[in-house]
């Protein structure tokens, strides 16, 4: 108990642990007789000690062992007073680069920035402080290499370095430090470093990929491929050997057969643009040491066949780069044998193809790269369905050429659309009439249903304000339905290991593991029994390597009667197929395709097919995303497919 003046209290205290200085405050208040408490249960609440507070931290850690305490770590957090807190700090001037003569004139080259350092304690500028620069090459405005400055107002010390022009140090170095009382304090300040360099070719990187000859020289700086260069004893001083009329060859055949003999291994042609021959046939056999590089200059250098052959058989790699390929006269392929490593990019190959001579034949190669290309097949034949069209389209007929197979190659199409875009619009509206009357005529059971659709959409592209680009497309559309009676064959791919095709456009059909033939379509029939026969496991599928078809528009893809016919035929024994197989983003204007993929992904792909699909044969299969606006379907043996948002793709597993 006690008292405040006339009044009187009670102190409690709960059992417990007390510290000596443990205490309460315990405010009484004269003008009410009351002591201002928290209460609890309207009862004064028992309260913990106000204080004293009490706080601790680590000052070391000690080890005691052999009766002798060891300071194992100093846990005191240091820090400098604060007429000490004076730092040195980088400004400026640092990783310049200067051009310089390799002859080491003149001697010394100043930077274009001085070095700077900024002397503060914290927020605020140091005036008068020294500092000491000190260069290991080169020079300082005094003419040595050690010179010491003074900051100014801003706290700033600046000073100029001029680099020795000596291409045998590339990669000079400075530092800067504060002084105190004119000498260097040992572990107070920390020094600035600077570095500068000789901008020299021989520093700067060169990637020879591209150049065979470079690689071979092992010229990976600009210094080496330059010096390479200037020995080399062709007159063109580039990086290839140059063919054409002012190049150092005159036809591809010559300079490749006399750099072959020479003893080159690794060749590198440039085309020079205009019109290219061949002297002979070309058709070389090298080694898997020979690799070859041909380039030209895109669509300027065109290298025409007439009736010639075009083969390399056997070599490391090969790579044919931008420029235009074309084979006219009977039907010939571009051949291409036990290429290790072949990359066509950029390429425009054109020409006449056949049942068992497709326009490109490539076999026996680890890893095929097409990409960007065109691979346009013709098939020949007679010109009685367009004769039909014309007859019935009068005001089609001064466009013949438009449908011609080499309306692409030579202008006849562009040069078409054009015409009719140029033409009055009571000129087109009696073109779309025609076309119309063709349409509505008991004639049109002589066209099969693509050619209709494509004769449609040209009567509405002209009935329009039609641009020549929308009228060059439809015709060509045209033209394609025309000539789809008799199929081309654009590529034949057997015994190849990893094959990619990326973004080309394809005219005529690619043949699988063997060359193109006269296997007719597999029927409904045949793919129920092919399914059963493998279920039944007297069918297997033999599967090895990758193919990758992405962003192509395609026109067919089949493998060949040669892999498959006894298969169909007898109910039993092993199909070709790839291990991986991916079908995406393409557009496909085909039916009755074949796809095998013992992994295999049929994803985001357009489909303007006139009937089914095809067949997709797998052990797994993903079928998503497809675009298709009309009922089509798509065959899977094999596998039970996921599929899902293939609009109207109907995927049927058998």
């Amino acid at each position: 108990m006690g008292g405040t003046g006339a009044g009187r209290h009670r102190t409690e205290v709960r059992p417990g642990n007390y510290r000596i200085g443990d205490y309460w405050l315990i405010p009484a208040r004269t003008a009410t007789a009351a002591i201002e408490w928290p209460q609890e249960n309207s009862k004064p609440a028992f309260l913990s000690p106000a204080g004293v507070l009490r706080a601790f931290a680590r000052l070391a850690l000690l080890e005691f062992a052999a009766g002798a305490w060891t300071l194992k770590s100093d846990c005191r957090p240091l820090f400098p007073s604060l007429t000490e807190l004076t730092q040195l700090h980088y400004v400026g001037g640092d990783g310049q680069s200067i051009k310089t003569n390799p002859a080491n004139l003149p001697a010394l080259v100043a930077l274009p920035s001085p070095l700077q350092v900024g002397v503060a304690n914290g927020q605020f500028p140091v005036v008068g402080a020294q500092v000491r620069f000190t260069v290991d090459e080169g020079q300082l405005p005094n003419g040595t290499k050690t010179q010491v400055v003074d900051t100014l107002a801003d706290g700033i010390a600046s000073i100029a370095w001029s680099l020795a022009s000596d291409p045998a140090k590339p990669v000079q170095h400075a530092s800067a430090e504060l002084l105190v009382a004119g000498q260097v304090v040992a572990g107070r300040y920390l020094p600035v470093h600077f570095s500068a360099q000789l901008a020299l070719a021989s520093g700067v990187a060169y990637d020879p990929t591209d150049c065979p000859d470079l690689v071979a020289a092992e010229a990976y700086t600009v210094q080496d491929a330059i010096d390479t260069l200037c020995k080399r004893p062709q007159g063109s001083g580039g990086c290839c050997v140059t063919v054409g009329l002012t190049g150092e060859y005159e036809a591809l055949d010559i300079a490749l057969r006399a750099l072959i003999t020479e003893g080159r291994r690794d060749i590198c042609i440039c085309l020079l643009p205009g019109n290219h021959r061949l002297a002979d046939d070309l058709s070389l056999t090298g080694t898997s040491r020979h690799h070859i590089s041909i380039h030209g200059a895109g669509p300027a250098s065109r290298l025409v066949l007439k009736q010639q052959m075009f083969k390399f058989d056997t070599f490391g790699s090969l790579s044919l780069k931008d420029f235009t390929l074309v084979n006219w006269g009977s039907p010939s392929s571009f051949t291409f044998l036990k290429c290790n490593n072949i990359d066509f990019s950029h390429v425009e190959f054109f020409g006449t193809s056949a049942t068992g001579n497709s326009l490109l034949k490539i076999a026996g190669s680890a890893r095929l790269l097409i990409e960007d290309c065109t691979i346009f097949a013709i098939t020949p034949g007679n010109n009685e369905k367009l004769d039909f069209v014309l007859e019935r389209v009068p005001s089609l007929s001064a466009h013949k050429n438009a449908f011609g197979t080499t309306a692409t190659l030579d202008g006849s199409l562009n040069e078409a659309a054009e015409a009719i875009a140029a033409l009055s619009a009571a000129d087109r509206k009696g073109m779309a009439t025609e076309i119309s009357a063709l349409l509505r005529s008991n004639d049109l059971v002589n066209l099969t249903s693509r050619e209709q659709s494509s004769l449609n959409n040209l009567r509405v592209v002209v009935g329009r304000n039609p641009t020549a680009a929308s009228l060059s497309k439809a015709l060509d559309q045209l033209a394609d339905a025309l000539r789809a009676g008799t199929p081309a064959f654009a590529l034949a791919l057997d015994d190849t290991d990893d094959a990619s095709l990326i973004n080309n456009r394809l005219r005529g059909r690619i043949t699988l593991f063997g060359e193109s033939d006269e296997l007719p379509d597999l029927t409904p029939d045949q793919l129920k029994r092919l399914g059963a026969a493998l279920k039944a496991g007297a069918v297997t599928f033999d599967d090895s390597g990758s193919l990758v078809l992405d962003r192509n528009a395609l026109q067919g893809m089949r493998i060949s009667g040669k892999a498959l016919a006894k298969v169909i035929d007898n109910a039993q024994g092993s199909i070709p197929l790839w291990h991986n197989l991916q079908v995406t983003n393409n557009r496909i204007d085909s039916e009755e395709d074949h796809y095998p993929g013992f992994n295999a992904a049929f994803n985001g792909n357009t489909l303007e097919p006139q009937g089914n699909v095809g067949a997709l044969m797998a052990n797994q299969a993903k079928v998503i995303g497809n675009f298709a606006d009309k009922d089509l379907s798509l065959f899977v043996v094999g596998a039970n497919p996921e599929s899902f948002g293939n609009g109207g793709l109907n995927v049927v597993a058998l």
